[in-house]
């Protein structure tokens, strides 16, 4: 399966039409159309936005394959919904926690 099909497959399985896809992934709606269909392919940012809004990994988008775990991408997705600021201090968070597992 390509890729235009994998991102068809998922939104579909979301309950997505293209122009909500395109909304929500901030995308231009003709670009779905043309990813779908196999006429474009997405470029690394169109890749990332559509990836985070269709719960799925970038890998999984290029070559059928997830190499990313659920609580990864659940963990992501839900950083990606907050704001800037929220972003800032989880971030901060991460490396508090990291910094502290390394001493322990």
């Amino acid at each position: 399966m390509k890729i235009g099909k994998r991102i068809e497959e998922l939104r579909k399985l979301k309950g997505y039409n293209q122009s909500q896809l395109a909304r929500l992934a901030k995308i231009k709606a003709p670009s779905i159309s043309q990813y779908e269909n196999e006429k474009r392919i997405p470029s690394l940012t169109a890749l990332l936005k559509l990836s985070i809004v269709l719960g799925t990994s970038t890998d999984f988008l290029l070559n059928g394959k997830n190499q990313t775990n659920d609580k990864d991408r659940d963990m992501l997705v839900l950083f990606n919904s907050l704001l800037q600021d929220d972003k800032d201090h989880a971030l901060n968070y991460l490396k508090f926690l990291a910094l502290k597992s390394k001493e322990e």
